[in-house]
């Protein structure tokens, strides 16, 4: 910062460097520094090397506060510039070189790198060098040299990168021909070493074959390059010329080219398939020599079919998809031990030749039965019917895998054996024999439904397919099961029922219907036939009158009621009559001569049980609707007895209605002895089928 005196005080001034007169290659002053205010500033780096001392002229002029124009003082200022240490520079050359194959220690060169330091006094700070990366190389301490310290080979590399890393000794100048000490500085340079070729020994040379599975052919053509010699050389311009060790063998070189001979074509994979051995020898134009044996195969070559045979040639019927019965040989210069002897036709040899059936037919009826396999086996495809075909003329072409193809062809006759085969898709049909309802139960059971009293009707009509005479099946029915005989039979192959069968007494019979072709040995087929026995409503026989013998029971239509003999509940339930005995009970059947009484001597009032009145049916659990008429009628009436549905009972009760008590002149009558009432007792069932009317009589006694 400037200081400026002056007699005027408070004034301003103007400061600023005033050019110099330089010296050729010096620099102006005011390139160097500035003033701005009373601040001195530099424009650029100084450097002590170049010139420690600077005589700056400065000149300033006071600004007056009247407007007249100011007066200019200069004075010269002398700046020194202190020294500093600074980052020594790079020591390589544009290239380094060095020859592969020297000892560790060679030298590469010897490194000089600049410090702006020594530039004043040469040599005032020692510099260090270390080489800092992984490369084959390292700097000698004592000569600053850089050398060889790691194997070299122009072949695998040929220029490496060191990075060098520059060190000084941090001594500077301090003025005075005096000298200080501040921190070291250090800097890391790449340079690029390059190596140099040189001749190689031959023992590390490698000789091989392109392509390295080179073989030879049989019977192949004198001329014919197999493989070319190729020397892997680390001297990669080196020239190599070839020659074999051998004599005799059906090889030779011409310039890189391993070359079949004449004698090639004598070369028989079928009688010598051994390798044939080698030995090449490579050297280069120093001489330098290697050798190495090789082992070349001898190839077999695809050579034309001769021969198609086939060794098996007849299948039983039905035999299951898939199932092998013949071998295709195919006679073969390539195999020669392979023939078409049917004892012995060597078939573990591997097979090259593909085999295939020629078909013409509009469905294919060879291909879709019979395939060849990848082995030459002929199997079937699908199971065979002799029925259908008994045999099949297969024309069959093989071919090998040269180009172009070799061919051979054959006929062959596969014949089919009859089998005996068991009947089967048995089936049922009601509409041929009595059209009786029936389901399929699955495919061996049917179930069908027979009305009660039906005989000597058909039941089922049965089906069958015989494969060995499907025009018309050749076969015997038969029926079994338990009870069954004399009841069932099969008349060709109806199911015949021959007597009436009674719903109530047996509801359903399990019978087996045996199907028996006429083969050696006969096959049979099963079925299982379960005849359900339907109910039909039958007519009853008889009506029976169950008398009370002047018991008296009391069922009250009025809740009311205080006298009764029933539940106390709101809805009675009627009870069945207790049993009485043997000498107060008189039965007497629907129009006949006995009646039932009333005992004059009891007591009548409405209610008085008379007796019970129920049909005699084959059918259990039916109901009845009963109905009551004649002159009299009105002075009984009818009540349920056990189950009912609606208006239709199992049975009913005959007992005196409210009418025959009302008064003392109607209950007057019943006290009157051999007084007889005509009654008609009407009974439908509930189908409404079958109906009964009889009249029977009442008598008081």
């Amino acid at each position: 910062m400037l200081s400026v005196t002056d007699v005027d005080a408070g004034q301003a001034h103007n400061c600023s460097v005033i050019d110099n007169q330089p010296q050729p290659g010096e620099p102006l002053l005011t390139t160097l520094f500035f003033i701005r205010g009373l601040n001195l500033y530099t424009k650029a780096m100084l450097d002590y090397e170049k010139e420690p001392v600077y005589s700056v002229e400065i000149e300033c002029v006071d600004v007056p506060s009247d407007g007249q124009p100011g007066i200019a003082f200069d004075k010269p200022i002398v700046i020194n510039v202190t020294d500093v240490n600074e980052t020594p520079g790079s020591p390589c050359l544009p290239t380094f070189t060095i020859a592969e194959n020297q000892a560790d220690g060679a030298q590469v060169a010897v490194l000089n790198a600049s410090d702006p330091d020594n530039e004043v006094v040469a040599g005032r700070q020692d510099l260090m060098y270390t080489v800092v990366n992984t490369v084959p190389f390292k700097v000698d301490p004592q000569t600053n040299a850089l050398v060889k310290n790691g194997p070299l080979d122009y072949e695998k590399k040929k220029s490496y990168a060191v990075d060098i890393k520059v060190t000084d000794d941090g001594i500077i100048d301090s003025g005075y021909n005096m000298t200080t000490m501040s921190m070291s500085l250090s800097a890391t340079f790449t340079c690029t070493v390059k190596v140099l070729d040189s001749n190689d020994p031959h023992a590390s040379v490698n000789i091989r074959l392109v392509p390295s599975n080179a073989s030879v052919e049989e019977h192949m053509a004198t001329g014919t390059v197999i493989a070319r010699v190729v020397t892997d050389d680390v001297d990669a311009n080196a020239k190599h010329t070839y020659s074999i060790v051998e004599t005799g063998v059906p090889l030779m070189m011409v310039g890189d080219n391993l070359t079949v001979t004449t004698g090639g074509q004598l070369v028989n994979f079928e009688t010598n398939p051994s390798d044939i051995l080698v030995t090449i020898v490579s050297m280069d134009e120093h001489n330098h020599s290697a050798s190495r044996m090789f082992s070349i195969p001898v190839t077999d070559k695809n050579e034309k079919p001769t021969a198609l045979c086939l060794v098996g040639n007849a299948i039983d019927e039905n035999q299951k998809a898939g199932y092998k019965f013949g071998q295709l040989v195919v006679a073969d210069p390539d195999h020669p031990p392979r023939s078409c002897n049917p004892v012995a036709p060597h078939l573990e040899l591997p097979i090259t030749d593909h085999c295939m059936i020629i078909d013409q037919t509009a469905d294919q009826i060879y291909t879709s039965r019979f395939e060849i396999t990848k082995t030459l086996g002929l199997v079937q495809k699908v199971p065979l019917d002799y029925e259908q075909y008994t045999f099949y003329d297969l024309q069959i072409v093989c071919q090998d895998n040269t180009e172009p193809l070799n061919v051979v062809a054959n006929t062959f006759t596969i014949t089919v054996r009859n089998v005996n085969e068991r009947p089967n898709n048995l089936t049922v049909d009601a509409s041929a024999a009595g059209n009786m309802p029936f389901i399929t139960v699955s495919p061996t059971i049917f179930q069908v439904f027979v009305p009660e009293h039906e005989y000597n009707v058909p039941v089922l009509s049965f089906g069958v397919m015989d494969p060995d005479s499907p025009k018309q099946a050749l076969v015997t029915y038969s029926v079994s099961g338990l009870n069954a005989d004399g009841v069932f039979e099969m008349r060709n192959n109806l199911l015949f029922l021959l007597k009436p069968l009674d719903h109530e007494g047996g509801k359903m019979y399990i019978l087996q219907v045996t199907v028996t072709d006429k083969g050696h040995p006969p096959l049979i087929a099963k079925v299982t036939v379960r005849v359900n026995i339907t109910d039909r409503a039958d007519k009853p026989s008889q009506v029976h009158l169950e008398c009370s013998g002047g018991a008296l029971f009391s069922l009250w239509d009025t809740p009311s009621r205080t006298r009764r003999q029933a539940s106390s509940t709101a809805t009675p339930t009627v009870q069945p009559l207790p049993t009485l005995p043997p000498a107060q009970i008189h039965s007497a059947m629907w129009g006949s001569s006995d009646d039932c009484s009333i005992l004059t001597n009891a007591m009548v009032t409405d209610g008085y049980l008379i007796g019970k009145i129920f049909p005699e049916d084959q059918d259990s659990y039916k109901w009845y609707n009963f109905t009551l008429s004649g002159m009299y009628s009105d002075l009984f009436e009818l009540r349920p007895y056990g189950m009912t549905t609606g208006n239709m009972w199992q049975a009913a009760w005959l007992r005196l209605s409210k009418k025959a008590t009302a008064t003392a002149a109607s209950r007057f009558m019943f006290t009157q002895g051999n007084r007889v009432y005509d009654l008609r007792i009407d009974v439908v069932d509930q189908w409404g089928q079958h109906e009964i009317g009889q009249h029977m009589t009442v008598t008081t006694r």
